[in-house]
């Protein structure tokens, strides 16, 4: 492991127990930027993991204002490396459990993830803009407004179109993988498919009564109709096909 990941890693471990406020300005500064000039894909991803830990301490405040400007101009930057480390820390940060932070920017992380998985350049930044998109389909519904639907259903209405739109192309990027023999990406793609089968399903109940009220309904056909295509590829190997034949158990249960 390079000297500059094993830093990162190291130093995320320390965060929550040593992190103060004394140095902190200056630390902020100087890991966005190294980040960003890091040329080592593991680095920079252990960077931005690193960036996420220290993000989590500020996001009920806002008060890193510096980080959503660099997640921003960095994921719509005109260098592809820019662009998937931008996404990667905003994936770092959906990862946590801090749902309440992001649901006023959840509109804005929609949009930005439905164009940046069309990226002409990069798989790697349409990859990550999929798991941002598995993060975010998590925070669509909110059980707790559910109870609420005159105040809270137009803008949930707004986010599953939204959803729905770039749901098409989300299969792409999962065949994409299959078709550059990347079996982690394939996985997690798969893996996201599947949380949106089965736990945003469940989520989904609370707003059965409402019309188009569900994320994957309108394009389940089209998603089962691909997935049998791969698992029947005897072209790909045989993880990918297993990987596909999990998936319909898991639709079909």
């Amino acid at each position: 492991m390079p000297v500059r990941q094993l830093a990162a890693v190291e130093a995320k471990k320390l965060v929550n127990k040593k992190w103060n406020d004394s140095f902190a300005v200056q630390v902020r500064a100087s890991l966005l930027d190294s980040t960003l000039a890091e040329s080592d894909p593991k680095t920079r991803h252990a960077s931005a993991r690193l960036i996420s830990a220290i993000g989590r301490l500020y996001l009920k405040d806002d008060s890193w204002p510096e980080l959503s400007v660099f997640c921003q101009q960095a994921s719509t930057s005109q260098r592809a490396s820019d662009r998937e480390i931008g996404l990667f820390v905003i994936y770092s940060l959906l990862e946590s459990d801090a749902h309440d932070a992001f649901d006023s920017h959840l509109g804005d992380l929609l949009r930005l993830c439905s164009h940046t998985i069309h990226d002409p350049e990069s798989r790697d930044v349409r990859q990550t803009s999929l798991l941002c998109l598995g993060e975010l389909s998590n925070r669509i519904y909110a059980e707790d407004k559910a109870l609420y639907p005159s105040l809270y259903l137009p803008v949930l209405i707004l986010r599953i179109k939204a959803f729905q739109e770039v749901l098409p192309q989300m299969t792409v990027v999962l065949q994409q993988a299959i078709e550059a023999d990347n079996e982690s990406d394939a996985r997690n793609a798969f893996e996201i498919f599947e949380v949106l089968l089965l736990e945003v399903a469940a989520i989904e109940m609370s707003y059965s009564r409402f019309k188009e009220s569900s994320l994957v309904k309108k394009y389940f056909r089209d998603l089962l109709q691909m997935v049998l295509q791969i698992s029947a590829n005897t072209s790909y190997d045989a993880v990918y096909r297993e990987m596909g034949l999990s998936f319909l158990a898991s639709a079909i249960r």
